[in-house]
């Protein structure tokens, strides 16, 4: 399973990205103008990473989705794209303050395959960490997403051999 930590580059601006509940909705809000990135609503989520913020990233799975009309894309041309089902905890520092205090924002859904640099992070304004180890994570998703299945535990589920 992968998983990340992202912090922003020192004196680059801020690094946004947005969020959505299903690949479906993802597939279809992503370049209507009626849904702008200014426009919020119960499918998608803009999410903003500022100085001093924290992101960690934990790639669950991915998927191909195929629009069922596919006149209803604004491009033509996206007929199949591919969308990654992630969980995100956002490390906040709180404004003026200079201990390490500050507070989490926890979020599961999709986003449009290859928004979150896994490694290379050439030409953007943030640096990524693989976090290899549950002691680099600053951040135990298996607390905090009680009803989020990450893929370890759901390959144990379907999978006899992994849970014995």
């Amino acid at each position: 399973m992968k998983k990340v930590r992202i912090t922003l580059k020192k004196g680059k601006p801020d690094w946004s990205f947005t969020l959505y509940d299903s690949a479906e909705s993802a597939l279809y809000l992503r370049d209507d103008p009626r849904y702008d990135d200014n426009f919020e609503e119960e499918y998608k989520t803009n999410l903003t990473l500022r100085e001093g913020d924290i992101f960690e990233i934990e790639w669950i799975g991915s998927e191909w989705v195929y629009p069922d009309d596919p006149d209803r894309l604004i491009e033509p041309d996206r007929l199949n794209d591919k969308y990654e089902h992630i969980r995100l905890g956002k490390l906040s520092s709180k404004s003026g303050v200079k201990d390490k205090s500050g507070y989490i924002e926890i979020y599961s859904g999709w986003i449009v395959g290859g928004t979150i640099p896994w490694g290379d992070t050439k030409g953007l304004p943030v640096k990524a960490k693989e976090i290899k180890s549950k002691d680099e994570s600053l951040i135990d998703f298996s607390e905090l997403f009680r009803d989020d299945i990450g893929a370890e535990e759901e390959q144990e589920r379907f999978d006899p051999k992994v849970s014995n």
